[in-house]
């Protein structure tokens, strides 16, 4: 007796679970004598033994294999998750035993085609952008679509915040088949945040946060979100009388005044000179009564310089009779200079 089993439809390799095989099973009697107790069976890709369809071609005694008959039989094989996981050649086996013969069998092999391929995708999902002062949050989604026809196993992913440190993400959502593996088709979700910070908005570069995910059957792939920073460097600067004399009447009465120079940015200013030109013409000295308790030598948002500063008033000043004005400027690295005065 011979048996010959072919693949007759169905791809060759598979690509994908659900793809369908089909086979052929021909068994024919090339001796001399008919064959009774014909058995047919047959072992699929996956070790469990198959129902044939068949046969065809019984056309003398029914049951009997005469000389030179030729019986065909029909099976297929749905190929599943765990055969493209696996990789390895699925092969069906068919035997054939008789009352006259010892068994024989034949093999059919069909190949498998692993394509392991994810998607990353990073988003911001929430919070301002551009961002516009320290202590704001953005808010970040990482989906990673297993877009390939192999489960990924080994996940791992990292999460690279915009000031340089590693992330916590919160994660994966959506692991609703295999435990700790992206079926082929599934999405997971991670969320992460950021607080931003004061140094941050000083930098004024757009802010980058990069997610990266590696498996144990893919290369590992980054995806960016981005994150503007807008700069508003902004002061006041106010000058005041606080001496009770307005108007001076007499040579050597004295004005004191207050300068107050208020960071009211969303900026770190730096290189702050302050400078005073008195109702003389001539410039003053400003005695600082502020406290640097932030950055140093630098005026922290919010943070209010003050400076005081005294003029006496001189004869020409009464006999010229015109008002006295006092005037106080500031610049920054970051702003033009702003200017205010007093008049007495």
């Amino acid at each position: 007796v011979n048996i010959v089993k072919t693949q007759v439809s169905g791809l060759d390799p598979v690509v994908s679970s659900g793809d369908v095989i089909g086979y052929e099973v021909v068994v024919t009697n090339g001796g001399n004598v008919s064959l009774t107790g014909v058995v047919v069976s047959d072992i699929l890709p996956d070790g469990s033994a198959g129902t044939l369809t068949g046969p065809i071609g019984d056309a003398g005694v029914l049951g009997v294999m005469e000389v030179g008959e030729a019986w065909t039989y029909t099976i297929s094989y749905t190929v599943t998750q765990f055969d493209i996981d696996a990789g390895l050649v699925l092969i069906n086996t068919s035997t054939v035993d008789t009352d006259q013969t010892g068994p024989e069998s034949d093999t059919a092999e069909t190949g498998v085609s692993q394509l392991p391929l994810l998607v990353i995708v990073k988003e911001q999902t929430s919070g301002p952008n551009p961002v516009t002062a320290a202590n704001q949050t953005v808010g970040y989604t990482i989906t990673v679509e297993n877009t390939g026809n192999e489960s990924l196993t080994g996940v791992i992913i990292s999460d690279l915040l915009p000031d340089g440190t590693t992330g916590t993400l919160t994660g994966p959502l959506s692991d609703i088949g295999l435990v700790d593996a992206i079926d082929v088709g599934e999405t997971w979700t991670y969320l992460i945040s950021y607080t931003i910070t004061q140094a941050d908005i000083d930098a004024g570069l757009t802010l980058v946060n990069e997610a990266t995910v590696d498996t144990d059957q893919t290369l590992p792939q980054s995806d960016t979100a981005e994150t503007g920073v807008s700069q508003l460097p902004s002061l006041s600067i106010v000058k005041s009388q606080v001496s009770a004399l307005d108007p001076v009447t007499t040579a050597g009465d004295v004005i004191d005044y207050i300068v107050t120079i208020t960071n009211t940015g969303n900026e770190t200013l730096d290189g702050v000179v302050v400078s005073d030109v008195l109702p003389d013409g001539s410039s003053g000295t400003l005695v600082s009564t502020y406290t640097d308790i932030g950055t140093l030598g630098s005026l922290d948002v919010g943070d209010v310089l003050t400076y005081t500063i005294s003029y006496v008033v001189t004869q020409s000043d009464i006999d010229a009779g015109l008002v006295l004005v006092n005037t106080a400027t500031v610049e920054t690295d970051q702003t033009d200079p702003q200017s205010d005065t007093a008049e007495t």
